[in-house]
């Protein structure tokens, strides 16, 4: 029995030492891509990974796993799911990252994720197929002027 329990606890050991490395081969990552000579805005991350894309239709629900970066991906909000005629399914979801206002007419800043795909009839995705974009809206005055909306699209790395 001891030698069972020694047995467990090593191989146990041994995995948790494996897990990030297993993640780094098993990720997609994207990189924004940006004009030569602008910067990346501070709030905005110059590269998104994820894992695994699973679409359930009958819920409206996505989830998108990533190990590095799992805040990312939670609360994604779906805001179309159709069926194609072959059985697959397409989807767009969001994720409002920041919402920054600096009192009643001051500066806003609002950065919303969007993302779209297509998964299999299982709801299973690829996760180098995504549309990944990050909509930046900015005011310098939110009572008087109108947003300046700015778009930062990912492309697969």
């Amino acid at each position: 029995m001891k030698l069972a329990i020694g047995l467990l606890s090593l191989a146990l050991g041994f995995s948790a030492f494996a897990g990030p490395e297993e993640h780094l081969q098993n990720q997609t990552c994207y990189t924004i891509q940006v004009p030569q000579g602008e910067g990346v805005p501070a709030n905005i991350p110059s590269e998104i990974c994820l894992e695994e894309v699973v679409l359930t239709a009958a819920t409206k629900t996505i989830s998108i796993y990533s190990y590095f970066q799992p805040q990312l991906w939670q609360n994604l909000l779906v805001t179309n799911v159709k069926q194609t005629a072959d059985g697959d399914f397409t989807f767009s979801a969001e994720k409002i990252l920041s919402d920054i206002s600096e009192g009643t007419c001051g500066y806003s800043e609002t950065s919303t994720l969007l993302v779209s795909g297509k998964t299999d009839y299982l709801g299973r995705g690829n996760p180098a197929k995504l549309k990944i974009i990050i909509n930046l809206s900015t005011m310098h005055d939110n009572c008087h002027s109108n947003p300046n909306d700015r778009e930062y699209t990912y492309k697969v790395n």
